[in-house]
Formats: structure tokens, C-alpha cells, sequence
């Protein structure tokens, strides 16, 4: 399991860094992130750096704290907060400029020490107050 963990951790490092340039030591060939699907069909390596470009074009000033991580099985979760400011457009929302702190939860499956699915959970509600937008616009959206 210490090989899985280790996995994940040096996922998480790239989220804070950018540099990918390792990924295909740590991301499976058939890795599949289901959210970047609409952003491209791309699968393994790739995939992933697509999508840590977009997360730090979006973000800057990233640090990645990691409350807790553990595995069991072919899965491993870690418990998160991510910090940094809104640079980029997010979904319809232009820059910002405002610092967040984005509480995520990922659960990661690996098949031979590389992840091959990555899924996430966070607090979209709290980040978007964050970012200024209003509570009455929120729960207009049926999201408040």
C-alpha cells in the first residue's frame, strides 16, 4: 500500500508544482478523470496533464495541504485543502483574483502502483462564496 500512497502524494505534488513531467511513473495508461471529460477525451499521462494545466491556469499561487491520506485495497482517499488565488475563468466565472480554500476529498483506484480513476468531492458551495459570488445568485441556481 505504501507504493499506492505514495502514488497519490505525488499527484497531489503536481497539483502544487505543475511539473508532470514524472507522470507516467505514477498515472496508469487507462487513467480516466470522468470531470475533464469536457474539457477532453484524453486518457493515461496526458489526461493528467491537461488537467493539472488547467487547474494551475486557473489557480495560482497553489499550496496543497493534505489532512490525512490512507488506502486499503486498490483505493486510496486523501482529505485535502487546496489554497490559492482565481486567475483564470472557472466553468462561467471570470477571474477573480480572490484567494480560496477548496476542501476536496479524493478517492483514487491504481491498478500496479499507478492510478487509473480519480474521482473528487468538494465544497463547490463555499468556493463559490469565495469567489464572490452572491448568496441570493447561489440559491437562484438551486445551488445555495
Amino acid at each position: 500500500m505504501t507504493l499506492a500512497v505514495t502514488a497519490v502524494r505525488r499527484m497531489l505534488t503536481a497539483m502544487q508544482t505543475g511539473d508532470v513531467s514524472d507522470a507516467a511513473d505514477y498515472i496508469h495508461p487507462d487513467f480516466l478523470n470522468p470531470e475533464a471529460l469536457d474539457r477532453s477525451d484524453a486518457r493515461g499521462p496526458d489526461s493528467w496533464a491537461q488537467s493539472v494545466g488547467w487547474f494551475r491556469a486557473t489557480f495560482a499561487d497553489v499550496q496543497v495541504h493534505v489532512n490525512d491520506i490512507s488506502g486499503a485495497g486498490d483505493r486510496v482517499v486523501a482529505s485535502v485543502i487546496i489554497s490559492g488565488r482565481q486567475v483564470g475563468d472557472l466553468a462561467d466565472l471570470p477571474a477573480t483574483g480572490h484567494p480560496v480554500h477548496l476542501e476536496q476529498l479524493h478517492i483514487m483506484r491504481l491498478i500496479d502502483g499507478k492510478v487509473v480513476e480519480h474521482r473528487d468531492w468538494r465544497d463547490d458551495v463555499t468556493t463559490l462564496r469565495q469567489l464572490g459570488v452572491p448568496a441570493a445568485l447561489l440559491g437562484q441556481a438551486g445551488i445555495a
